[in-house]
């Protein structure tokens, strides 16, 4: 028996593909599309041992859409994201590894902020102080230029490093959106309840001070 053979034209492989390609052109906004206009996205992220999360948080940005991803990440980290994919542009931080007085967001990022739609905040962050640091800054200034803010992983963890909620940040701020895990919301009850004197839940404590 002669084995079945599929010739593949353009045609068929175009079909075949065409459904995983997110939309490059939109007729209804063609005359003000330009690059960049379907989604600027960057992720403040990446050390030493945590280079693949950046990675995957920008990829998963561009793969939903956004024609454009940045990473801003620790110097150590930045030359491993670069070799992941030439699609990402990629940014090392120093003050993400140099230690500092105060708390201070990267330059390059607050530079960036007025033309970015959303900033990611957290994945492979690490948890060095001066990074931890860095993760509230950037919080800070990115809500002063209204942009959209997620913060995950690590920059959880910077909400609550010295074991008390720092809830001023993202407090009352619509435009923020976190995304514990089951082991990351019990952290973050934890400090909530160390901050406030009241007998409220857990629960009820860090929803006051998120909300103020």
């Amino acid at each position: 028996m002669k084995p079945h053979v599929h010739v593949l034209t353009r045609t068929h492989i175009a079909h075949l593909i065409r459904p995983t390609l997110p939309p490059v052109y939109d007729t209804a906004r063609a005359p003000s599309l330009h690059k960049g206009a379907a989604g600027r996205i960057a992720i403040l992220g990446g050390s030493q041992d945590y280079a693949g999360a950046p990675y995957f948080a920008a990829m998963a940005a561009l793969r939903c859409g956004a024609d454009l991803a940045y990473v801003f990440c620790a110097p150590s980290a930045a030359a491993a994201i670069k070799a992941y994919s030439p699609e990402l542009m990629v940014t090392p931080c120093d003050e993400m590894e140099v230690e500092a007085h105060g708390a201070t967001a990267p330059g390059k990022l607050v530079d960036a902020l007025p033309r970015l739609h959303a900033l990611v905040v957290g994945p492979g962050l690490g948890r060095k102080p001066q990074a931890l640091r860095c993760a509230r800054a950037a919080m800070q200034a990115a809500r002063q230029h209204g942009v959209a803010l997620v913060v995950d992983a690590d920059g959880l963890y910077a909400l609550h490093a010295d074991g008390k909620l720092d809830a001023g940040i993202l407090a009352g701020y619509p435009r923020a959106v976190l995304t514990p895990n089951a082991m990351e919301v019990r952290r973050l009850c934890d400090a909530a309840v160390a901050s406030t004197s009241s007998a409220s839940s857990d629960s009820d404590s860090l929803g006051k001070l998120l909300s103020a």
